[in-house]
């Protein structure tokens, strides 16, 4: 586009596998950890981003098991209550991405491997999540929510029909 034409966003199928999407308190602690659900305005709009409260314990995170293999994207949005943060998100102990995020939500993504989508902060820190994704995909696509359901919610193929032109939009 050269900024005067609209753009069009065709995604493929994708499943959420992560089955608490928005709802932290179901995740495990790990050395600390206190999440607060429906705490803050989300991206959405809606009180029902969580609240996760850091102690200063190296490693402190919060994660789950997800049954996947071979490469996944884990993505979440996340800001701080004030100032930045460093913050990782990965999947493994051993594959992670470091963040510093602000007070503005932003979506953040890692690519790797692993079972064990996390948020991990090694510092007595107050930050926010929503919308936490885990794609079977070497890349993240638009946010589906999961409330719970164990086996994942999928988005179907996005198609387009009738676009008046093949030879622009097949």
């Amino acid at each position: 586009s050269n900024g005067d034409n609209g753009h069009i966003l065709l995604e493929p199928t994708s499943t959420n596998l992560i089955p608490y999407s928005e709802d932290f308190s179901e995740w495990i602690s790990i050395d600390g950890v206190v999440p607060t659900d429906n705490f803050t305005t989300s991206p959405e709009g809606l009180v029902n981003a969580a609240k996760l409260v850091f102690n200063g314990t190296t490693d402190s995170r919060i994660e789950l098991n997800v049954p996947t293999s071979g490469t996944n994207t884990q993505s979440v949005y996340l800001k701080t209550e004030s100032g930045t943060q460093n913050v990782s998100i990965g999947a493994s102990s051993t594959d992670l991405s470091q963040f510093t995020i602000t007070d503005k939500w932003v979506r953040y993504s890692h690519t790797g491997g692993g079972n064990y989508p996390r948020i991990l902060c090694s510092d007595a820190a107050t930050i926010y999540a929503y919308g936490a994704q885990l794609e079977a995909l070497p890349y993240a696509t638009s946010y589906i929510p999961n409330h719970g359901t164990a086996v994942g919610i999928t988005r179907a193929t996005e198609t387009l029909n009738g676009s008046g032109n093949s030879t622009l939009i097949n």
